[in-house]
């Protein structure tokens, strides 16, 4: 899946901010390049079909499910938050 940007509106980034995530962090993911893109397991965590981990520049995992745009390669992101271990782990397999 190619992945060139997130649309980030009002409603997201006030959900951003529930888990001490600024938009900032979310764009950094995909500045830093180096996030990988999964199915989301069961559509757990905010029903989104798929979720980006990755690193901000400062070295912070965040895990951010996504919904698909019309336009090709750009993505909503319905929230983010800090990566748990087993994201992580997910994301270094």
């Amino acid at each position: 899946m190619r992945v060139d940007e997130f649309a980030i509106d009002e409603v997201n980034e006030e959900k951003f901010k529930r888990h001490g995530v600024t938009v900032q962090e979310v764009l950094q993911v995909l500045q830093a390049g180096e996030f990988r893109m999964f199915r989301n397991k069961g559509r757990r965590r905010e029903n989104a079909e798929y979720v980006v981990i990755g690193t901000t520049l400062g070295g912070r995992f965040l895990t951010i499910p996504v919904d698909a745009m019309p336009i090709p390669g750009q993505w909503r992101p319905r929230t983010a938050w800090e990566s748990s271990e087993a994201e992580q782990t997910r994301y270094n397999q």
